[in-house]
């Protein structure tokens, strides 16, 4: 996997040193080069999936072979571990509550 800042003025890098750097040295934000597509079977079946297994997916399907799915799942679990709600606003329309988290903030 290879990933490059939002302000394309460093190097691109792969995912280890991305991980490990947090933010590239010109403060932008690491993005993947190329994002893979989700298969349909997915999105067809996604309300029976739990928010972890959704998690799982997502993850597994965008950093690929960087970390071994065994060990993905693990760390999905662990960290995927609280409720993210949807509220209907209006009619046919849902937002989903990021802030349920152990920070309860919306990054969690």
């Amino acid at each position: 996997m290879e990933l490059y800042s939002t302000k394309h003025s460093v190097p691109n890098v792969n995912f280890e040193e991305a991980v490990f750097k947090g933010l590239p040295s010109d403060n932008g934000l690491y993005m993947p080069t190329e994002i893979p597509q989700l298969p349909q079977s997915f999105f067809d079946k996604i309300d029976t999936l739990s928010f972890q297994e959704i998690a799982f997916t997502v993850a597994n399907t965008l950093i690929g072979d960087e970390i071994p799915s065994d060990d993905l799942k693990i760390l999905i679990d662990d960290a995927v571990n609280f409720p993210a709600p949807t509220v209907e606003i209006k009619n046919q329309y849902h937002v989903l509550e990021l802030f349920h988290g152990p920070s309860l903030a919306f990054k969690d």
